[in-house]
C-alpha cells in the first residue's frame, strides 16, 4: 500500500483553481486534461468518494483510464464500484487488461457479467485469461500485451510488428516463439534495430540461459529476478513452456513498493491498512488482536514476577532495571528480525546461507551484549554501592543482559528463518512477537539469576 503523501505543488495548486466558481464541466474537463494523470489521481486520493466520481465521470474514456490507472488500489475499487456499468465498460476498453483482472472481483458476479458483455471480445478473453491466475503471482501480475514473433520472421518484420502494435505495453525485447508458442529467445530492440531488415530474428536473439518466471511463481520473488538480472521485462511461461504473457518493470516497482509496505506493517502488528482512508473501527479492528496478544503476555509477566516477591523485598533496586532488561533484548531482536525479512525480501538471504547469517548474528549479539551488559552492571553496581550486595547486584545485570541480548539475536534471526522454511510469511512472525518472547526470556533469566546471586 503506498504511504500518504504530502500534495504536490500541481495538486495544490490544482485544489486552489477548483474552489473558484463558474466552471461548467466543458471547462473543467478541458482544465482537467492538462494536467499529469498521476499528479491528478494524487489530487483525486484526496476529495470525498462521491467528489472523486464526479471529476472522473467529466473525464474521457481515455483519460479516465489513465487517472485510474495510477491511483492507489483501494481508492481505484472505490472508484470504479462507484461508477455505471456502461462507464466501466467504456474505461475498460482503455485499461491495461491487468488492471481491469485486478479491479473485476469487487464487483459481484451478475454486475461483473454485464460489464464484460460491453467489451470487445478480444479485450475480455484477455481479461478472462489474467483473471485465471492468482493476483500476486506472475501469471496475476504479467500484462499479454507484447510483441512476439516467429522463428523465421526478419528484422525488418519484427519492426513492423512493433510500429503496428499500439497497444503492446513493452517493446524493450521482442520474444521469438515456436508454432506452438513456446518460447524459443529473446531480442533485446537494440539488436534488431541494429540488424539488418532480411536478417532473421533467431541470428539476433538470445536463445541460451534464458531468463524466465513461471505463472505460480510468488510476485517478490519474479521482483527479485528482474533486480538480479537487472531486466526490464521477464517472460512468463506456463509448463509447457508456452509464452503467456510478460512482467514488466513497472510492475516490478509496484510489487517492491507493495511488499514493503506489507512487511514493514506486519512486522509493527499493523497489517496492511491506508494511513487516511480506513474508518477508526477498521484500524482498530486490525491493530487490537496483536496488541491483545501481547498484553496477554505482559500480564502473564507480572504475574510471574510475583513469584520472585522474596528477592524483590530483599533487593528493591531489582525492579528498577526491569525496563532496561526487557527493552534492551527486545530492540536487539528486532533489529536482527529487521535485517533478516528485509534480507529474505530482496533475495539478499537465502536458506542456503541461514547458518552463515545465524553464526554472525549470534557475534553481533553477544558484543554488543557484552558492551550494553558492562554499562548496565556498572550503573547497578553505582546505584547500589552503599549496600553490601553491589557487586552480585552488578553480575546479576550483566549476565542478564549479555545473554538476553544474545538470545534476542538468536531468536530474532532463526524465528524469520523457519517461517520462510515453513512457507509463512516472516514479517508475520517478527516484530511484537519476537519482542514479546524476549521479554519473557529477559526477565526470567534476570530474576532467576537474582534468587541465585543476591536472595
Amino acid at each position: 500500500m503506498p504511504e500518504a503523501k504530502e500534495p504536490t505543488p500541481i495538486s495544490e495548486s490544482l485544489a486552489e483553481i477548483l474552489q473558484e466558481e463558474g466552471y461548467g464541466a466543458d471547462e473543467l474537463n478541458d482544465l482537467l486534461t492538462v494536467v499529469h494523470p498521476v499528479d491528478l489521481a494524487e489530487f483525486l486520493d484526496d476529495l470525498g468518494p462521491d467528489d472523486r466520481a464526479e471529476l472522473i465521470r467529466l473525464m474521457t474514456d481515455t483519460r479516465a483510464a489513465e487517472v485510474i490507472a495510477a491511483m492507489p488500489h483501494d481508492s481505484r475499487v472505490d472508484l470504479v464500484n462507484r461508477l455505471g456499468e456502461e462507464q466501466v465498460s467504456r474505461i475498460i476498453h482503455h485499461l491495461n487488461p491487468d488492471v481491469v483482472a485486478d479491479v473485476l472481483p469487487i464487483f459481484p458476479e451478475p454486475k461483473e457479467t454485464r460489464v464484460l458483455s460491453r467489451v470487445a471480445r478480444e479485450r475480455r478473453e484477455d481479461i478472462k485469461t489474467l483473471r485465471r491466475y492468482a493476483p500476486h503471482t506472475a501469471g496475476g501480475r504479467m500484462t499479454t500485451r507484447y510483441v512476439s514473433m516467429p522463428e523465421t520472421a526478419t528484422c525488418g518484420a519484427a519492426i513492423q510488428a512493433i510500429q503496428g502494435n499500439a497497444d503492446a505495453e513493452t517493446i524493450d525485447y521482442v520474444y521469438v516463439v515456436d508454432p506452438d508458442h513456446r518460447l524459443r529467445g529473446v531480442c533485446s530492440i537494440r539488436s534488431i534495430l541494429r540488424a539488418k531488415p532480411d536478417t532473421p530474428v533467431a541470428s539476433v536473439m538470445q536463445s541460451e540461459q534464458l531468463i524466465f518466471v513461471g505463472h505460480t511463481l510468488d510476485q517478490e520473488h519474479v521482483a527479485q529476478v528482474v533486480q538480479k538480472y537487472d531486466l526490464k521485462a521477464v517472460p512468463v511461461v506456463d509448463n509447457a513452456f508456452r509464452l503467456l504473457g510478460v512482467v514488466t518493470v513497472d510492475d516490478v516497482i509496484d510489487v517492491i513498493q507493495q511488499e514493503a509496505s506489507e512487511d514493514l506493517l506486519r512486522m509493527a502488528g499493523a497489517d496492511r491498512i491506508h494511513p487516511l482512508h480506513e474508518s477508526v473501527l477498521k484500524r482498530v479492528r486490525v491493530r487490537l488482536p496483536w496488541l491483545a496478544a501481547t498484553l496477554l503476555v505482559q500480564l502473564a509477566i507480572a504475574w510471574m514476577i510475583r513469584g520472585y516477591d522474596d528477592v524483590l523485598q530483599k533487593f528493591w533496586l531489582l525492579s528498577a532495571f526491569f525496563p532496561i532488561v526487557m527493552a534492551i533484548g527486545g530492540n536487539v531482536g528486532l533489529q536482527s528480525a529487521t535485517l533478516v525479512v528485509r534480507g529474505l525480501a530482496t533475495g539478499e538471504v537465502t536458506l542456503g546461507r541461514s547458518m552463515r547469517i545465524f553464526l554472525a548474528e549470534i557475534r553481533v549479539g553477544i558484543f554488543i551484549g557484552i558492551a550494553c551488559g558492562a554499562a548496565g552492571g556498572a550503573t547497578a553496581f553505582i546505584m547500589s554501592r552503599e549496600g553490601g550486595e553491589s557487586l552480585r547486584f552488578a553480575l546479576t545485570v550483566f549476565i542478564a543482559m549479555s545473554c538476553g541480548i544474545s538470545s534476542a539475536a538468536a531468536f530474532g534471526t532463526l524465528i524469520p528463518l523457519a517461517c520462510q522454511r515453513m512457507k509463512v510469511d516472516p514479517a508475520v512472525a517478527s516484530g511484537p512477537f519476537i519482542t514479546t518472547l524476549n521479554d519473557v526470556l529477559s526477565i526470567v533469566l534476570y530474576l532467576t539469576l537474582a534468587t541465585l546471586l543476591i536472595l
